[in-house]
């Protein structure tokens, strides 16, 4: 899926990823790959669902702990190790797939379009990458990511992982009416 205009200024020139998630997981699992289809990154949940961690390798770049308490969907941004931020949906209603946080000490928002299908994902009101729902299958569901920020392309790929999440919230709220 190529491209799709966003009133956001880019950061750079695109790079595409896609992220598969696993079927039949009793965790949250996504692999994201180039285009030549070599692995880049993994993403694993825990059997609670309060965290996502993304590797490369075997090593943990990027940790996404999830909030408890919050009324509202929240993940703290570890990277390498320190706190670089957080994320979190924007209202407690299901029908909105936004989010808002800080990342480096700048402004982070994931902004969705299509009925959560496409996900904006922008600092300081530049996107560093674009997240397509691409393919929803019995077992899996499919996503293209599109990095413009060769910096960010760690922190982008987990938070393509929160896009998900927040299409499924908003895609339940569909199922609901």
């Amino acid at each position: 899926m190529p491209f799709i205009p966003s009133n956001m200024k880019r950061a750079g020139e695109p790079t595409e990823f896609s992220m598969r998630q696993a079927a039949l997981s009793p965790v949250r699992k996504y692999d994201i790959f180039a285009r030549d289809n070599s692995l880049v990154y993994s993403i694993e949940g825990d059997i609670a669902q309060l965290g996502l961690t993304l590797r490369q390798g075997s090593s943990d770049i990027v940790k996404l702990k999830r909030k408890i308490g919050s009324l509202r969907l929240k993940y703290t941004i570890i990277r390498n190790g320190e706190e670089a931020g957080f994320i979190e949906k924007d209202s407690i209603m299901r029908s909105s797939a936004d989010a808002s946080g800080t990342l480096l000490g700048r402004k982070l928002v994931i902004k969705s379009h299509d009925r959560a299908r496409r996900f904006d994902i922008g600092l300081d009101n530049v996107m560093i990458c674009q997240v397509n729902h691409v393919h929803s299958g019995m077992l899996s569901e499919t996503f293209e990511i599109i990095s413009f920020d060769k910096e960010m392309q760690d922190v982008s790929a987990a938070l393509a992982a929160v896009c998900d999440r927040l299409h499924e919230i908003r895609y339940s709220c569909e199922e609901d009416n």
